[in-house]
């Protein structure tokens, strides 16, 4: 897809990147989707503190994650309704 097919930030609801080898961080931009309603982050080895700043954020999967510890949830996320998320050397 070229640039001028892309949609804006704004206006994407759905992230949708399972096992896309992302290790430890997400791409950087993603702060910019400020819209997404969705986010499916599975099968990965990223770091929940860079999703901060997605506020419209309902459904999370963040399962096959390699996380120690989910963090503050609440605080990122206040809209969060679902969270699927695999206990795989979590700290509690």
């Amino acid at each position: 897809m070229n640039q001028a097919q892309q949609p804006a930030p704004g206006l994407v609801t759905t992230l949708y990147l399972p096992n896309s080898e992302l290790y430890k961080s997400v791409p950087e931009h993603m702060s910019k989707f400020t819209n997404l309603t969705q986010i499916n982050l599975s099968e990965n080895r990223i770091d929940l503190a860079d999703l901060k700043g997605l506020p419209a954020v309902i459904r999370l999967n963040l399962a096959g994650n390699q996380m120690k510890d989910i963090g503050d949830l609440e605080g990122g996320f206040p809209k969060l309704q679902v969270l699927l998320y695999k206990v795989s050397g979590a700290v509690y």
